[in-house]
């Protein structure tokens, strides 16, 4: 069984179709996840694609495509649970497009000049993926809050051990161009 994730960019170059096809063809058990934060770059998805639901470019392939909101964690894990199932009857490959926002620009200093301030803040009153998850865990009895809050401590501590480990290093060697990019004859 093998995922794949990838972002909406990704879903309009061919080394996504190439694979998508013979994935088809073969039977094989791949899951294609499309993380969907509406923006291949700078360029709106409504402006990249001819369909407005991605997951109908499974339909080229004979293969399942299913949309689902990204950032309800039970919806994904549902989805995905079904079309792993499906794989590994050997049934094939599926795409998952897993509708998100991104926050944050593409790249550090990305001024964002693609977004406008209203949508960037009507996309934060829709719920946290991370406050309604932690809810949902606790309310089900899944994991206490104690529990929670034990893995966050962990995560921030190997964090911190990471960024010093990174800090104590030599620092990355500068780049010579253009001999590290192109082969010499």
């Amino acid at each position: 069984m093998a995922v794949s994730f990838f972002g909406d960019g990704a879903v309009n170059q061919g080394a996504f179709h190439e694979s998508a096809n013979l994935a088809s063809i073969w039977k094989l058990p791949v899951i294609y996840v499309c993380e969907n934060n509406q923006y291949a770059e700078s360029l709106p998805v409504k402006n990249a694609f001819a369909v407005e639901d991605i997951s109908r470019r499974a339909e080229g392939y004979g293969m399942p495509g299913v949309r689902v909101n990204g950032r309800d964690v039970r919806a994904v894990h549902e989805a995905a649970g079904t079309l792993i199932a499906r794989a590994r009857r050997g049934e094939g490959p599926a795409f998952l497009v897993a509708d998100t926002y991104r926050h944050e620009g593409h790249y550090y200093g990305d001024p964002r000049k693609y977004q406008t301030k209203d949508e960037i803040e009507g996309w934060k009153t829709r719920f946290d993926p991370l406050v309604d998850t932690r809810a949902w865990m606790t309310e089900t009895k899944l994991a206490t809050v104690a529990e929670l809050d034990a893995v966050d401590a962990e995560v921030i501590e190997e964090a911190k051990r990471a960024v010093a480990w990174a800090e104590a290093g030599p620092p990355a060697s500068p780049i010579s161009l253009p001999g590290d990019v192109y082969a010499s004859y």
